[in-house]
């Protein structure tokens, strides 16, 4: 007995038989490929026996072409919106920016509170945070940085995906200082100024040229 079966484990052909036979199957090269990426290994490990922290950030490719759609707490959002991806982390461009170049970090996985991430999920994320935080700081000329995670509904969080903000500052772009939170917490309450989703994209292809520069 003899069974094609794809990475993700739909069984392609069932030779279920007790006598000689040749059957064919289509496989897919392409989609095999695909699978292989999404594969959700780092969630199937046992974290009381291997351990995958890393010293470096591992910069992935994004592939807009497959127009995928993510999922991103609550909402839905596509490939189109992220400048920036790890092996476990991923950059986006916000639709209702505070400020000028104010970005927003997750973990690949759909996490809603920072407490559920695993440890290679918190050393990939601030690993990446710094690095993403230098090259806006140095992009936009600001002086300074804001830097804040909103983790849980009475800390202002709206999308139940654990992200980290990064918002580049400027001398007195707030009259006072800690207004800024005050916007952290009710810039998306507000009905005006959300952006389109063509905005969103073209911030994400300038930032990807940061951090993927053959592009």
């Amino acid at each position: 007995m003899m069974n094609v079966v794809d990475p993700w484990g739909e069984v392609l052909l069932d030779m279920n038989l007790d006598y000689p036979s040749i059957r064919t199957v289509d496989i897919d090269l392409d989609r095999i490929d695909k699978v292989r990426e999404k594969m959700p290994i780092i969630q199937h490990r046992r974290h009381d026996l291997y351990t995958l922290m890393s010293p470096t950030v591992i910069i992935v490719g994004i592939d807009d072409k497959s127009e995928e759609k993510i999922r991103w707490g609550q909402i839905e959002i596509t490939t189109s919106q992220i400048f920036f991806r790890s092996t476990l982390t991923m950059g986006l461009v916000n639709k209702k920016p505070v400020v000028a170049g104010h970005v927003l970090l997750s973990p690949i996985r759909c996490v809603e509170r920072f407490c559920q991430l695993n440890p290679e999920e918190i050393n990939d994320l601030f690993q990446c945070t710094q690095l993403i935080a230098g090259k806006i700081e140095e992009y936009y000329q600001a002086k300074s940085l804001s830097i804040a995670i909103q983790d849980g509904e009475y800390a202002g969080q709206t999308v139940k995906h654990v992200h980290v903000h990064i918002l580049p500052r400027k001398p007195v772009d707030f009259e006072e200082n800690d207004t800024i939170y005050h916007e952290l917490a009710h810039h998306d309450k507000r009905k005006q100024g959300w952006r389109q989703e063509k905005e969103m994209a073209d911030e994400a292809k300038i930032l990807r040229k940061l951090f993927y520069p053959d592009t």
